[in-house]
């Protein structure tokens, strides 16, 4: 594998305040370093935040809202169809890479005014009406909704590795459980497992007590 010097960059991430000086080389080369980089359209910034990449994702959403104005706010088409294609063709390009966002308390507020922006522009609402929010959100029927919209999709994709690394640990942990279940039981005869897997340990224990009380009660009464 050949590298080229030339297109070569490197980018130090760090939550630290003072970025650390690091001087890379290859070839005798020094490797020009930067502050962030767009890759697979998302950016990634030295502070590993997300301010930068969900402004620059607003801005290009905003850009793609202006371009298909005529079609958002065309009267042609009633409120609900317009929101349909507002969703399809401008919340698409903003929610791109939403579930790695790390949400600032900033951030939903600029959500929200973007969020705002695109309703009063889809009721064709003039800046001298003087509409509250709440008076365009009566209008349109609805409430602020791209803010949650953002917290399901990244408690959906936090599931998703969740589910994906416990159904690789369980399946590890049972493993293990039912080994030490089996030498237990030839060391006891009943089961002492130290394994913790998951609330089966506990179960195990309570099977066990309930089962000693009853064979006390069956002593107590002679059977």
């Amino acid at each position: 594998m050949e590298m080229n010097t030339k297109k070569t960059k490197s980018i130090v991430v760090t939550k630290n305040q003072e970025v650390p000086k690091i001087n890379l080389t290859m070839e005798r080369k020094s490797i020009k370093r930067i502050k962030n980089f767009i890759q697979l359209g998302h950016m990634s910034t030295e502070d590993a935040k997300s301010e930068v990449e969900i402004q620059r994702r607003i801005e290009i959403a905003r850009s793609a809202f202006n371009n298909m104005s005529k079609v958002l706010t065309s009267s042609n088409f009633i409120i609900t169809t317009r929101m349909k294609l507002v969703k399809c063709y401008v919340w698409s390009i903003l929610l791109y890479g939403a579930e790695t966002w790390t949400i600032s308390k900033a951030i939903p507020k600029k959500i929200e005014a973007f969020e705002m922006w695109i309703y009063v522009r889809v009721l064709k609402i003039s800046r001298t009406e003087h509409k509250t929010n709440e008076q365009v959100l009566e209008m349109m029927k609805t409430k602020i909704t791209l803010s949650s919209v953002i917290k399901k999709i990244e408690c959906e994709y936090f599931g998703h590795i969740n589910k994906k690394w416990n159904t690789k640990t369980v399946a590890r942990r049972k493993d293990e459980w039912e080994k030490e279940e089996e030498a237990d039981q030839e060391i006891c005869g009943w089961i002492t497992s130290k394994i913790v897997w998951e609330h089966h340990i506990v179960t195990v224990l309570e099977w066990r007590k309930e089962e000693s009380m009853t064979i006390n009660l069956l002593r107590a009464d002679g059977t």
